[in-house]
C-alpha cells in the first residue's frame, strides 16, 4: 500500500518542471529548424551588395528573438543597404519591412 509513487522524478525534481523543460527543448528545436529554412530561403535572393558589412553600431545588440544566424548580413546583401544603421531599426524590423514591400 505505501509503495513508490507511480511517477518519480530524478533527484526529487517536480514532474511538471521536467515536462516544461522537455516542451521548451522541443520548441527550441523547432525554432532552430525554422531559422535554418529561413536562412536557406534568404540565400536564394540575388546579391545587391558584395561589400563587407560595417560593424554593428555601438550599444546595439541583436534582439533576443533574433534568428540563430546573421540576418543582418543577409538583409544587407539582398537590399544593398544596411538599414540597421538607422536608430530604432533592428534586423527583424528590417526583415518585416522588406517582406511587406
Amino acid at each position: 500500500m505505501g509503495g513508490k509513487p507511480a511517477h518519480t522524478a530524478p533527484l526529487g525534481e517536480d514532474p511538471s518542471r521536467i515536462r516544461s523543460r522537455t516542451s521548451y527543448d522541443m520548441y527550441q528545436q523547432q525554432i532552430q529548424q525554422c531559422d535554418q529554412q529561413i536562412e536557406r530561403c534568404l540565400s536564394e535572393f540575388d546579391t545587391q551588395n558584395d561589400e563587407p558589412l560595417p560593424p554593428r553600431p555601438k550599444g546595439k545588440k541583436p534582439s533576443r528573438n533574433a534568428p540563430n544566424f546573421d540576418l543582418r548580413s543577409h538583409l544587407d546583401r539582398i537590399s544593398g543597404v544596411d538599414f540597421t544603421q538607422i536608430d530604432g531599426l533592428e534586423a527583424l524590423t528590417v526583415q518585416a519591412i522588406i517582406a511587406d514591400a
